[in-house]
């Protein structure tokens, strides 16, 4: 999703107003649609609809800290919200440039076969090193999700030759989202060899440290770098690889190590 904004549920009123101003698709009509009714979603901008899911989310989070719902209940409400306005929408008559918006959408319906083809798309039009980098992340965990992990790593690895500035989404990626759909699924060996690598390119990845999201990268560094060496020997002892998953250790020490004293 990465890589990644949160989505959400319920619109502010604000979001409400600002979204009567949207280009519709199609003709002119005098009243623009409720971009919170799914059955208006084939109307309405793709961006209209993930801020609408944004709203949702944000409402069904608020009810998280208030413990009227958990966890568990906010993905399976936000899931079926997105899957009722995933009914109304066509890859093939949107404009190529909304195709990861529409991936979006059918990713957080977990809807992965389409959301595999609406990133497919995006990636080939791509027209950044950041967006060509989130689409083919979110690719790959749609592949894993489709039980293709072999694939979902090669994916993985094909952004690894994107520009130093870019690179920050990679190892998040590989660890939170592509990691936990390809486990298990006959590749767990090339996963673990992925995420230490993840953590390589994580290591080259250049942020401006005086803005807050430069600060919040370098703050949650250790942890991801920790995280994927930790997984990455798991995974290999449980390949039956013993060495392997010793060394992973040993270069999560030294890696760690090494970053505190910079």
């Amino acid at each position: 999703m990465p890589g990644s904004a949160r989505i959400a549920i319920r619109l502010s009123t604000k979001l409400a107003c600002g979204l009567v101003g949207l280009v519709l698709i199609g003709c002119k009509i005098q009243h623009p649609p409720d971009p919170n009714d799914p059955a208006n979603a084939s109307l309405v901008e793709p961006e209209a609809i993930q801020n609408a899911l944004r709203g949702v989310y944000e409402s069904l989070d608020d009810r998280v800290r208030t413990k009227e719902l958990t966890q568990y209940q906010l993905r399976d409400e936000l899931r079926a919200r997105a899957r009722e306005f995933a009914k109304y929408l066509d890859l093939g008559s949107a404009d190529p440039a909304d195709a990861w918006r529409l991936g979006d959408i059918y990713r957080t319906a977990e809807l992965w076969d389409k959301a595999s083809e609406a990133f497919r798309a995006a990636v080939k039009v791509a027209a950044t090193p950041d967006r060509r980098v989130n689409d083919t992340l979110r690719l790959a965990q749609c592949e894993a999700k489709l039980g293709r992990p072999k694939e979902a790593v090669e994916l993985a690895r094909s952004v690894f030759d994107t520009p130093p500035g870019d690179k920050g989404a990679i190892l998040p990626a590989s660890l939170l989202e592509i990691a936990p759909a390809a486990m298990g699924k006959g590749a767990d060996v090339p996963l673990a060899d992925l995420l230490v690598d993840a953590v390589e390119q994580h290591l080259q990845t250049v942020v401006d440290t005086s803005t807050d999201p430069g600060k919040a990268f370098m703050q949650a560094r250790p942890f991801h770098i920790r995280n994927a060496y930790d997984l990455a020997s798991r995974l290999y002892a449980r390949a039956g690889l013993a060495e392997k998953a010793k060394w992973a250790q040993r270069k999560r020490r030294d890696t760690l190590s090494a970053i505190r004293g910079t």
